[in-house]
């Protein structure tokens, strides 16, 4: 429901769930009262559609229950194509377990897509400072002076790699579409980032925006809808 990255691990476990032929050697009629005990009913039922593009979905289909069949934890699984009354049972295949996650098991809570070497110059906008509320950071040619301040001149500057690692791991807890109400306020005046990092030969350009809550810090980055909590 919000956009995000996602954990590539969650994906290639559901694209394996189907990545050999699924079969049913059982198939029954019922009627609606009775999807409940299938684990098909509205409240519990996951529709599933893959598709490739805009081609016609390759799966559609509602999952139920997994039910456990031995003592070596072999699962069939209840199925049922939408607008049918028929179900089918699965042996051998747990195809619910990839897809029964909370949207926030799914997301990939880590903001940045550059390594902490990639950064090579930032902009900081303090509103907090009325001396320096701008700063501008380059990566340095020299051994010596990895970073230099650009702007204002005359500086010398320490700690910017734990800065930048900072940066680079910054991670979040939780995605919205927007502020909730009582932090509704906390992107009003943001202290903010300008990276440039050099990815895969090209310069990658992301501007973060932080700012302070109710006991929570929230951000929000430039060119991606939401907000996120920091963690």
């Amino acid at each position: 429901p919000v956009a995000s990255q996602v954990r590539g691990h969650r994906v290639r476990a559901m694209l394996q769930a189907f990545g050999e032929t699924a079969s049913s050697s059982l198939g029954r009629e019922v009627t609606e009262a009775e999807l409940v005990h299938y684990g098909l009913d509205v409240e519990r039922r996951i529709h599933v559609t893959m598709s490739m593009g805009d081609e016609e979905a390759l799966v559609d289909f509602w999952i139920g229950d997994s039910i456990k069949v031995d003592d070596r934890g072999t699962m069939d699984t209840n199925l049922m194509v939408p607008d049918t009354q028929v179900v089918y049972r699965v042996r051998g295949r747990d195809l619910r377990g990839p897809f029964d996650l909370p949207v926030e098991d799914l997301q990939d809570k880590k903001i940045f897509r550059f390594a902490k070497d990639e950064i090579q110059r930032f902009v900081i906008h303090d509103p907090r400072d009325p001396v320096h509320e701008r700063l501008v950071v380059v990566r340095g040619a020299e051994a010596a002076e990895p970073w230099f301040l650009e702007s204002p001149k005359g500086y010398r500057i320490g700690g910017i790699e734990t800065y930048c690692s900072s940066l680079a791991s910054l991670s979040a807890t939780r995605f919205e579409a927007a502020l909730p109400g009582a932090e509704e306020a906390a992107l009003d005046k943001t202290y903010s980032v300008e990276i440039t990092a050099v990815v895969d030969g090209r310069d990658v350009v992301t501007t973060l925006e932080l700012g302070a809550g109710r006991g929570a810090v929230w951000g929000r980055l430039s060119g991606r809808a939401g907000v996120f909590q920091v963690s």
